[in-house]
């Protein structure tokens, strides 16, 4: 949860391996502090509730008010991070993902552009609430009352909501739901509103149970000028939706699939929306970032490993395979995979079967596997840095997703939905765009994606001096600029190799004497042995064969 001066203004799913903080819009957490460096922190998430921060701030990171020891520190749940005027509270909330519609795929909806050009509730669109196989179309003539009451129009079995808990209602001509003074409040994609129009696709926490909104057009028009609305996924362009068209075809195809397109294009809303609609949807879906593990632990994280495998295994441990067995793995950035791992992740893909470190049992398992990566691993594989036949492996049903500057027809229906998605965190109400910065949004080439395009809006709703965004109010970065956040996740990997590299040679020369190898690198014992855990380096007499 991000806040400012005790005032909650976002909350963020942390539902990837590795979440970046700071200043630069291509971070996952955008900070508007001019003070902080573009990338300020890396928060790792281990699974399982273990999570890290590495600090990348110069000193400009607090945790708990603190100034932390050491540039990587542990984290728990309820631990305060602080970064100029701003605090991120790092918070555990149930998972409230939403109920499977009736006919047990994603939801789609297809809207014409409104003459006025945005997107909303006008006279030729009607609202949908969905709850698991229920639906109900909004009243246009009066409001829809939510709530334990037996006079609502949705009555709702739920110790945590009121008897009059919320409404959804026409107002203005949009959509918009209204808190009614609850106990609990009411969530609208995951902030707590009292007031706010609702974004073509929405959902709304109340108490414990999870709604799904949507706006459908009433002709349900299907031409290529309408705008669909799927799997969370907004866009006109008939790359992207071809792109839809391939997940309805491939969510019931067991195989793997690779999807490919540049960083913020929106692979993981792609490959959720594979698992969701797929015959595994209520099995467990895993995200695993393999370029945000230490090269040392990857093996264990996707394989698990027997107590005792190495230094600090001190129990058995499933790995990610295991964990998310009968459902999906998404493995994010493929190409950063070890090379050495390789070969155990093909024989995985052929075989249906692991083993984890230190073990010598093999275990079956029944999980389907969705890869992603914005670099070409055909040019890896010609670089000798990816295998050729994992890549023949994964490279058989494949997604592309296209970048946002080749669709330049979707920019401001995503920056009208990121506008109505926002609204509720500025100090205006609702906020405008004036046509000076359409013309801006819609001239920039968006390197970053529909991330950048995101970023970009909420940082200018959360800044903004009025109800009337101009061109002033978008910092719009170049691409030379964009690419500083991938240089300093490059960098804090190639440092960690390095590192790692130097501990080993060290120990080497030092006949495994720890303390003679910290003597040759000029650190302390007990910092050499945190950075013998940190890299989950044994000595060779306390390693294992197997």
């Amino acid at each position: 949860m991000l806040q400012r001066d005790d005032a909650e203004l976002l909350y963020i799913r942390v539902d990837r391996a590795e979440t970046t903080i700071g200043r630069h819009l291509s971070n996952d957490v955008v900070i508007p502090d001019e003070s902080l460096p573009d990338v300020s922190g890396l928060l790792i998430d281990f699974g399982a509730g273990r999570f890290k921060i590495r600090d990348m701030s110069r000193g400009a990171m607090k945790i708990n008010r603190q100034q932390p020891p050491t540039d990587e520190e542990d984290i728990r749940y309820g631990d305060q991070l602080t970064f100029g005027v701003y605090t991120v509270l790092v918070r555990k909330r149930a998972p409230d993902r939403l109920p499977t519609p009736a006919q047990g795929s994603p939801k789609t909806a297809i809207m014409p552009p409104a003459a006025s050009g945005e997107i909303g509730a006008e006279a030729s669109t009607s609202g949908h609430l969905y709850l698991g196989e229920k639906s109900f179309v909004m009243p246009t003539d009066r409001p829809f009352n939510i709530g334990g009451d037996d006079d609502c129009d949705l009555v709702l079995q739920d110790a945590f909501i009121s008897s009059f808990h919320s409404r959804i209602a026409l107002h203005n001509g949009r959509w918009t739901v209204f808190d009614l003074a609850s106990t609990n409040g009411t969530m609208v994609n995951g902030l707590r509103v009292r007031e706010a129009e609702l974004p073509p696709v929405a959902s709304i926490q109340i108490g414990r149970t999870a709604l799904r909104f949507e706006i459908h057009d009433k002709s349900a028009s299907t031409s290529q000028s309408g705008v669909e609305v799927y799997a969370g996924m907004i866009a006109r362009a008939p790359t992207m939706r071809k792109v839809f068209d391939q997940v309805r075809k491939l969510a019931d195809v067991g195989a793997t699939v690779l999807i490919e397109g540049p960083s913020g294009s929106g692979k993981e809303l792609v490959a959720r929306a594979l698992h969701d609609a797929g015959k595994r949807r209520n099995a467990p879906y895993l995200p695993l970032n393999c370029g945000a593990l230490q090269p040392s632990l990857i093996e264990s994280e996707l394989f698990g490993h027997e107590k005792g495998a190495f230094t600090g295994a001190g129990e058995t441990s499933k790995g990610a395979f295991q964990a998310a067995q009968g459902g999906t793995i998404f493995l994010d950035e493929i190409g950063e995979l070890p090379i050495e791992l390789q070969p155990k992740l093909l024989r995985v893909l052929e075989t249906q079967r692991i083993r984890k470190v230190g073990g010598t049992v093999e275990i079956p398992i029944d999980v389907r596997v969705i890869a992603a990566t914005h670099r070409n691993l055909g040019d890896l594989v010609r670089e000798g840095s990816f295998r050729e036949d994992l890549f023949h492996r994964l490279y058989v049903l494949n997604i592309e997703i296209p970048p946002l500057r080749d669709r330049r027809e979707d920019i401001m229906i995503l920056a009208r939905h990121f506008l109505t998605t926002g609204t509720q965190l500025g100090k205006h109400g609702a906020v405008r765009l004036s046509p000076e910065a359409e013309e801006a949004l819609i001239a920039h080439d968006w390197p970053g994606n529909v991330r950048e395009l995101r970023n970009v809006i909420m940082r200018a709703v959360l800044s903004c001096d009025g109800p009337l965004l101009d061109r002033a109010d978008f910092k719009l970065t170049s691409s030379t600029a964009f690419s500083e956040r991938e240089n300093a996740q490059s960098m804090v990997r190639q440092a960690d190799v390095i590192e790692r590299a130097r501990i080993l040679e060290a120990l080497d020369k030092a006949g495994q004497n720890r303390a003679e190898a910290a003597r040759f690198l000029g650190v302390s014992k007990s910092t050499f042995h945190d950075r013998l855990k940190r890299y989950g380096i044994p000595l060779k007499s306390e390693q294992r064969r197997y």
